[in-house]
């Protein structure tokens, strides 16, 4: 049983550790935080003997900003990066030390998608290749599955290997729809076929494939019902598919039959949120009945997003499976081998499950209270007698680990760490806070604060750090800016303010044409709080945020010097109108893109005033703190240019400024271990700057 998403926790009652702990002289260093996970994508085999995982290490290599890669000795200094390699390792953890059975070095110009058992000696790897941009061409990825055989008989077979036509005229044979629990020598996918986006049986041992239905060119994705036959497919209303129509297979009709009729059975919206797609309605697993399936759904009466049973015959909801009324369902858990829905998450501030196995939730529960509530636990796989499950367990604190899970003694023994270079508990502690807003709401904030001698530092300067989006959201869960900001003497605040996800659409949609109202006074007023609270002073709050928060970062900066010391803003937006003029050029006027952007930030004709009113770039004489602008060369979301331009203003108005421009995008998260570092770096050393004292007892 897998669930495409990853989480937290933290130490349990009775925990065997596989890999020694990390004893530290001091905190990591900031190459250790910019470092990336070293374990993922981990699956338990059906039986529950074997686990098989992608481990990381790294090596350092010569890559030109066309990814392009050189030898060492045309390498220039700015081209040597620390690269990845991959390989796929399978344990048996039946055994104390647990052995590995079989290693596979993954090739470098190959990255792998996901995992997944088709049998107890099958393991499905969905592979990649990666950009190639040579002066004069490119090549895009091409993605396969590989059929991994453990039992000796072969070594590996590619999906569609055997089919030349198939296999060349697609791109990405990448998905499965169904792994055929009854029938463990094939799988169903999709693939294009003269044109049609077809559905195929799959042989797993020799890669050939036999059309089962007949799709459309505007076919995008097929579904199967519980019985494994093709039951609905999905089609793009136009190019631009931003409708999906839904079609059901037509009474009487054989879907093998390439003129079978299917018809179509409602109109699917396809909703721009920033920079994702979101689809008002989104399939899940096959209910009982052969035309019922489990939706994720939102809209209409259905204010946050819900879990429901849809009957594609009737076209109609029968069932509500599962809503929370103040928090949107972030997703579902399904039994990877029968595709059974298994329950529900969402992240209330901790994740947290609704599952159909009340004996597993009432493991889950357990678990979860004997981490004192304070981790997040995913069940990632479990074996088929329901004897042993595969748990990811992370906290604010902890990047994460993997753990074997005993139902019988309640037992935890820890696999691999997924980030070695962290260990696997810093030290520092984040509280749950809510905050009051000027109109009488409350908003939730996360409050982390440095340990020392295992309780809270209470004079640490305070970073009140925003998330982007600005339709995103902070969690209850592992932040490696919080945590190097944290190691190094500072207690942080993170708010979900007005505007952001997970809370529903009123909530999410209070945001719009908001930047310089509703969502910079919750900012404002969570600082406030902090301030009133005890927690801080204004003299030692600096306001800090990427993207969005960039933004955030610098209005407040202009509009409340008084309650800052410092600014830094990471690739954020200092002009709205041209920002929104940006997006027209490169969307396009009639874009979702554009339309979302417009919506959210303000109409360029008519609030053009208000747009202007709103941008930091107007405000520079303002400001009285120092402020540290940092933005990506090759960002494509907020141009350079936006950063470039705040600092001429703020040198034209006397103020302080610093600028760091680095050789990447815009999300900051992907970047390279050697920019991370260096942006750690430099992040410590401006505050240091602004705050000597704690850069000298830290």
């Amino acid at each position: 049983m897998s669930l495409r998403r990853w989480c937290a926790a933290a130490t349990m009652f009775p925990v065997t550790l596989a890999l020694a702990s990390i004893a530290l002289a001091g905190p990591p260093s900031a190459r250790d935080f910019a470092m990336k996970r070293t374990a993922m994508m981990m699956e338990m085999s059906p039986e529950g003997g074997k686990v098989a995982y992608i481990a990381r290490s790294f090596e350092t290599i010569c890559r030109t900003t066309r990814l392009e890669r050189l030898p060492p000795e045309r390498c220039k200094p700015d081209e040597r990066v620390s690269a990845p390699v991959d390989r796929l390792l399978v344990k048996d953890i039946t055994d104390p030390s647990m052995p590995v059975l079989r290693k596979i070095s993954i090739p470098d110009d190959y990255k792998v998608n996901w995992l997944e058992w088709s049998s107890p000696d099958t393991l499905l790897m969905s592979i990649e290749t990666r950009w190639v941009i040579g002066a004069r061409y490119y090549r895009q990825p091409i993605g396969r599955i590989l059929a991994i055989k453990l039992d000796g008989s072969k070594l590996m077979s590619v999906l569609f290997g055997e089919e030349e036509k198939l296999r060349d005229s697609n791109v990405k044979l990448s998905g499965v729809v169904d792994l055929l629990p009854d029938d463990p020598d094939h799988v169903v996918m999709g693939a294009r076929r003269n044109g049609d986006y077809d559905l195929f049986k799959v042989n797993i041992d020799d890669g050939t494939a036999e059309r089962i239905a007949k799709g459309h060119p505007l076919t995008i994705r097929w579904f199967t019902n519980k019985q494994h036959k093709p039951a609905v497919r999905m089609d793009c209303a136009t190019n631009t598919c931003r409708e999906i129509k839904v079609h059901r297979l037509s009474d009487g009709e054989v879907p093998e039959n390439p003129d079978a009729k299917w018809g179509e059975v409602l109109t699917l919206e396809v909703e721009q949120r920033g920079d994702e797609e979101v689809q008002t309605m989104t399939w899940v697993a096959a209910a009982d009945h052969p035309d019922q399936f489990y939706v994720e759904v939102e809209g209409e009466d259905q204010s946050h997003r819900a879990i429901k049973i849809f009957d594609v015959r009737t076209n109609r909801f029968v069932k509500d499976v599962f809503s929370d009324p103040d928090h949107d369902v972030g997703g579902t858990l399904i039994n990877a081998k029968t595709g059974d829905y298994a329950g529900a998450y969402l992240w209330r501030d901790r994740l947290e499950y609704h599952l159909v196995d009340t004996d597993l939730q009432t493991h889950m529960d357990r678990v979860n209270a004997h981490f004192g509530d304070r981790a997040n636990v995913i069940i990632a796989g479990f074996s088929e007698d329901r004897r042993r499950a595969l748990a990811f367990v992370s906290a604010p604190n902890d990047p994460g680990g993997y753990y074997i899970y005993e139902f019988d003694d309640q037992s935890l023994t820890q696999i691999v760490s997924a980030a070695e270079a962290i260990p696997s508990e810093l030290p520092s502690r984040t509280d749950i806070v809510s905050i009051p807003t000027r109109d009488g709401q409350a908003i939730t904030g996360y409050h982390t604060r440095p340990l020392q001698n295992g309780e809270p530092v209470t004079a640490a300067p305070l970073i009140v750090l925003v998330h982007g989006g600005p339709e995103s959201r902070d969690y209850f869960d592992y932040d490696r800016d919080v945590q190097f900001l944290t190691s190094r003497g500072y207690q942080l605040l993170q708010i979900n303010f007005r505007g952001s996800s997970g809370y529903g659409r009123t909530f999410a949609e209070a945001g719009y044409r908001q930047w310089a109202g509703t969502m910079h006074d919750d900012v404002i007023d969570a600082t406030r709080f902090m301030v009133s609270s005890g927690h801080a002073t204004p003299d030692r709050t600096c306001i800090m945020g990427h993207s969005y928060g960039g933004y955030a970062a610098l209005f407040a900066g202009a509009k409340r010097p008084d309650l800052f010391a410092c600014v830094i803003a990471g690739s954020g937006v200092s002009d709205l109108y041209q920002s929104l003029k940006d997006d027209r050029r490169t969307y396009g006027k009639n874009s979702s893109t554009f339309e979302y952007w417009t919506k959210s930030i303000g109409d360029m004709k008519t609030d053009r005033a208000e747009l202007e009113a709103a941008s930091p770039v107007n405000l520079a004489s303002r400001f009285d703190d120092p402020v540290l602008l940092v933005h990506g060369e090759y960002d494509r979301i907020v141009d350079l240019d936006q950063s470039t331009k705040m600092q001429k203003a703020l040198e034209r108005a006397g103020k302080s400024v610093e600028k760091l421009v680095l050789p990447v995008g815009h999300r900051h998260d992907s970047w390279s271990i050697e920019v991370s570092t260096t942006y750690f770096e430099r992040l410590e050393a401006f505050l240091g700057g602004v705050f000597p004292e704690t850069t000298a007892a830290n």
